[in-house]
């Protein structure tokens, strides 16, 4: 009765059964990606009530002190209305455009964001206090909508501290990205209409409020489209097929050993035990650069997929200050290592 994830064609098979992989996945309801997206709107939606009763309560913040009358409950109802359609709009056709066109998820989301993004900021500018400039209104929500996308995957991408959820990553990214592009297409839009700096803040303020709610929507719908696109859980943002990528900076000898052979090894005749992988890029390729100090080599990062199993069970420890995983020896066949450029390109200090 659900399309249970859009970003997965197995979900329009109706008579497919969790994506035709019951070993890997048990979903005895067919509701728990609904629930996902269900909750990515419905935050969208309460984001928007609360933008839109703010705008009928001329720009006050603070719900105490809104007026209990008709327009109040105009600007919440239709702000929720619209930023559930911004949100649910986004996340269903995101992967819809992505495949029309054959592009990534991302750039499925940004379009979705602009488009839908501009659909709300003018039908926002129709509910109490929205001033009725649909144009304008669509042209910042555009703005918005893209600002939201962009900053959703950037954050989703790099990380919030120490926050993993990608859908919450993607909230807090697109909403620092919608309200940096709401204030700026507000501010700038007064001032080529010949309106005074003044007017230009206030005009931002407003478009920053608008801008967040958008962003929120859109970046909802990328950080949900990133978790999907790598397979990730999007509340907790760990991985859905068992295994967590990490990394190994290496020289050009074991590159060419992992190229003949297809896996990671050790040499015959070695003292090595194991090797020495690093939870990051950076790392990696820090790493590098100390080995480049001793023995002037290029050296090139692999991406190695590794079996949970495998990693939970490994010596972690912190090397020269940076964090490092030791993986026995018998355990590397298990891995699957792929170089990140196979130039190899020099790391140098």
């Amino acid at each position: 009765n659900f399309i249970q994830d859009p970003f997965n064609t197995q979900s329009f098979n109706r008579y497919g059964y969790v994506w035709n992989n019951p070993l890997k996945y048990n979903d005895p309801t067919g509701e728990i990606i609904p629930l996902v997206i269900g909750i990515a709107i419905g935050v969208a939606a309460a984001a928007g009530a609360y933008y839109g009763a703010v705008q009928a309560n001329g720009g006050e913040y603070n719900p105490f002190k809104w007026a209990a009358n008709l327009d109040t409950l105009l600007g919440f109802v239709g702000g929720a209305a619209i930023g559930a359609l911004t949100a649910a709009g986004t996340i269903y056709a995101a992967p819809v455009i992505a495949g029309a066109l054959g592009t990534s998820a991302f750039v499925g989301s940004l379009i979705a964001g602009v488009g839908y993004g501009a659909l709300g900021g003018g039908l926002n500018t129709l509910l109490p206090g929205g001033g009725g400039k649909f144009l304008q209104g669509a042209g910042n929500g555009a703005i918005s909508g893209a600002f939201g996308a962009l900053g959703g995957q950037a954050v989703a991408q790099t990380g919030v501290n120490n926050i993993a959820s990608p859908l919450l990553k993607g909230a807090i990214g697109g909403s620092l990205g919608g309200l940096i592009g709401g204030y700026a297409s507000g501010y700038t839009g007064t001032l080529l209409r010949g309106g005074s700096f003044s007017d230009a803040h206030r005009a931002g303020v407003s478009g920053a409020a608008l801008g967040a709610a958008t962003g929120l929507a859109t970046g909802l719908a990328t950080g949900y489209g990133y978790a999907k696109a790598n397979n990730l859980n999007a509340f907790t943002g760990k991985s859905l097929d068992n295994t967590t990528n990490i990394y190994r900076s290496v020289s050009p000898a074991e590159l060419n050993d992992l190229k003949s052979f297809g896996e990671l090894r050790n040499v015959d005749g070695s003292y090595e035990t194991g090797k020495l992988f690093a939870p990051t890029i950076d790392e990696a390729a820090q790493f590098g650069k100390y080995n480049y100090q001793f023995d002037k080599l290029p050296n090139t990062i692999l991406e190695v997929k590794v079996p949970n199993t495998i990693l939970n069970n490994a010596y972690h420890f912190q090397a020269d200050g940076m964090n490092a995983i030791m993986i026995n020896s018998y355990n590397l066949q298990n891995l699957s290592a792929q170089p990140l450029n196979y130039s190899p390109s020099l790391i140098r200090l």
